[in-house]
């Protein structure tokens, strides 16, 4: 078999493999659901204090949510990302694969096409939830598909990617699946933010990893930085996912299986 065949191979199994997955689809579902209900309230709120507030005039409690739904997606879809790696790697599947032939830095590749599927998959999911909510309403400036649909919604796509590449890294270096997830979802949620509030945020939204990406998307949507300092995040962004899929690599070839 060719490489290219041999590549389009291993995409079709991973693409196989997580449509055919349940859970996949009841996580999605639930991501889904609860996106539409919390901009459903947010909008009901909204609404309460008149057309002209906008969906974003709502009260304070009501923009965390929508000011963190890029966030929730993104952990949502590397979270998943960490599972279906790092399950493979401690429940013993990689290693059958691995004794039957398949060469270690394929079995790399699958999961690499794996994060980007997934990646594309719940930012479109996240935009299908929220769209028929943001585009009723005046207020329009914080989301990124809400000021540029289709350019920022690629950008996001990209972020996403990005920080399922990471969480792709973090599966590859912990041992277990259920301290794999633990280790990303800490160093999203705690991790990160605990050290970018000692930083400026000249340092933390360019330099950090989590910022960088976040930044990658947040600037267009919400009209703020320049061009010169967007296009330095992106290159440190994408820095960083080179390395993470490097050491990925490297990590799964020296790993004992």
């Amino acid at each position: 078999m060719t490489g290219a065949r041999f590549v389009l191979a291993i995409s079709g199994a991973e693409i196989a493999k997580l449509f055919r997955h349940l859970g996949f689809w009841v996580v999605l579902l639930l991501f889904f659901v609860g996106e539409v209900l919390v901009f459903w309230q947010a909008h009901v709120e909204a609404a309460r204090h008149g057309a002209a507030a906008g969906l974003f005039g709502a009260p304070a409690g009501w923009l965390i949510p929508l000011r963190y739904a890029g966030k929730v997606t993104l952990s949502v879809s590397s979270g998943v990302v960490v599972f279906f790696t790092a399950s493979e790697l401690s429940w013993g599947t990689a290693a059958l694969l691995v004794s039957n032939g398949l060469p270690r830095a394929w079995f790399v590749l699958g999961k690499l096409v794996l994060a980007t599927l997934i990646a594309v998959v719940f930012s479109l999911v996240n935009v299908l939830a929220i769209a028929p909510f943001v585009y009723r309403e005046s207020g329009i400036a914080i989301l990124a598909w809400s000021n540029l649909p289709v350019s920022t919604t690629v950008v996001f796509v990209l972020a996403a990617i990005g920080y399922n590449m990471l969480a792709l890294l973090t599966a590859v270096l912990v041992p277990s699946a259920a301290g794999a997830l633990a280790a990303w979802i800490s160093y999203v949620w705690l991790v990160e933010p605990l050290v970018a509030d000692y930083l400026s945020a000249a340092i933390r939204d360019i330099w950090l990893p989590l910022g960088s990406l976040n930044e990658l998307w947040t600037t267009p949507a919400s009209g703020g930085s320049s061009a010169v300092l967007w296009a330095t995040t992106s290159c440190v962004a994408g820095l960083y996912v080179a390395l993470a899929v490097v050491i990925a690599f490297i990590a799964v070839a020296r790993r004992d299986l």
